[in-house]
């Protein structure tokens, strides 16, 4: 994209504007495409164990004031078979899972600031740990009692989709450079290394034999390639 700056003006010559929730790729002469919910599979995530990381860039949360803003989940928050990451409007973001009688929720009030971030949430029934950059952030012990099955038909990626019939959370206010799920709770070192290495060379997570769903999507988040920012 050519522009040429005039005092505190830029000029483009063309734009591509899009209400998704990650990068694409540029159509010529400008365009808008359609606002979409995007969802995973069910079977690419257990109930009883799994890893859940997000790599990208995330807003500066505390300029919400209303409803939840999650990067995955399976349902509303409020159901039994809920797993997701959110933040949400008590200041604090969160991995959470609900079994219909308990809600386990590793939360931290302790908020990152706008810019490129990784989240990942790890669970089996010994407990929950939710990390932020590669860092432990906050945890459940267990032993957890999960559920057997998800609340919704798919996964929602950077909204809610109750029922999956066209109903659409608010907007995240973030855009997703990948997303990866595994077929089991992943080590406090495996996650922290894969955080550093995005972080500090914008490598992408591996697919390695317990990766069960992976997201690249088609544009460049990462930090040192091309930078698209969300417009909240």
């Amino acid at each position: 994209m050519d522009y040429a700056p005039s005092g505190n003006e830029a000029w483009f010559n063309w734009i591509c504007v899009e209400y998704k929730p990650y990068a694409t790729s540029q159509i010529d002469g400008g365009a808008t495409r359609a606002a979409e919910i995007l969802t995973a599979p069910l079977a690419v995530l257990s109930p009883a164990q799994g890893t859940v990381e997000w790599f990208g860039y995330t807003p500066n949360w505390a300029q919400f004031t209303q409803n939840w803003r999650r990067l995955f989940g399976t349902g509303n928050t409020n159901g039994s078979g809920v797993y997701a990451m959110y933040y949400y409007i008590d200041g604090k973001i969160r991995a959470h899972i609900n079994n219909g009688t308990t809600t386990y929720e590793a939360a931290t009030a302790t908020l990152p600031s706008a810019g490129y971030h990784t989240y990942a949430m790890a669970y089996d029934s010994s407990g929950l740990a939710f990390y932020i950059d590669g860092s432990l952030a906050a945890s459940v012990a267990g032993p957890l009692t999960l559920p057997s099955s998800f609340a919704e038909p798919a996964i929602g990626i950077m909204g809610r989709t109750d029922g999956l019939a066209g109903v659409n959370d608010v907007p995240t206010g973030a855009l997703a450079d990948a997303v990866r799920f595994s077929s089991r709770a992943r080590t406090a070192s495996e996650i922290s290394a894969v955080a550093n290495a995005y972080l500090t060379n914008g490598t992408p997570p591996a697919v390695d034999a317990d990766t069960t769903y992976y997201l690249g999507f088609d544009g460049s988040l990462s930090p040192g390639g091309i930078r698209f920012l969300p417009v909240v």
